[in-house]
């Protein structure tokens, strides 16, 4: 059993790219990850990263804590079902909202959605790069915030006042924390703080 809270942060584009981006640290870290150069939405890419979203003048981040009860919490008892469990659990909270932040990045041209975390579009082992073939679903997959050197364990402490945790001794966390972000020259927190209401009530 899970509960949600969510918190949504509004600030320019400009002062989120200087202060809380460092893509060569960030991006080091995905270098790590079994999704580095295996899955479209995470790095590398053929473009700048920087290039594509420097021109924006906002940029609205969703915090959605996803609070975990202690049956939950203690339910796995090996590192698979650990994996599965979270899995499951962040996937089942994003279904809605990715659709619902593709809607406003599709009703208002030249805004760029970003979803919290990997993938869920494709499993993994299935994602069309590892083959040498272009994403099947381009109009629905998104990268992450961490993908393109977003720093999310300072944007969670210093914008949403939270820390990241993480699952210890197959002992998941209290709460995850997914952040989401939509980069775009249009003001609309309170469209989002709507839709985002909608989604998790």
């Amino acid at each position: 059993m899970v509960k949600t809270e969510h918190k949504i942060v509004r600030l320019s584009a400009a002062d989120y790219i200087r202060d809380f981006r460092n893509a060569e640290r960030i991006v080091g870290y995905c270098k790590e990850c079994e999704n580095y150069n295996t899955i479209w939405a995470c790095p590398p890419y053929g473009f700048d990263t920087l290039e594509r979203i420097r021109h924006y003048k906002y940029v609205h981040l969703i915090g959605i804590k996803v609070i975990l009860d202690d049956v939950t919490r203690h339910s796995p008892t090996n590192a698979r079902e650990q994996k599965e469990i979270s899995y499951r659990i962040m996937k089942d909270v994003r279904e809605d909202l990715d659709k619902q932040l593709l809607e406003v990045e599709n009703n208002h041209p030249g805004t760029l959605a970003f979803f919290a975390g990997n993938c869920f579009i494709c499993h993994p082992e299935e994602c069309t790069r590892r083959i040498g073939k272009p994403c099947i679903h381009p109009e629905k997959a998104r990268s992450s915030l961490e993908a393109y050197g977003f720093d999310i364990s300072k944007t969670a402490s210093e914008l949403f006042g939270i820390e990241l945790q993480w699952s210890e001794n197959f002992l998941l966390p209290e709460y995850f924390l997914l952040v989401s972000g939509l980069f775009s020259d249009y003001e609309f927190t309170k469209a989002i703080s709507s839709t985002v209401h909608k989604v998790l009530s």
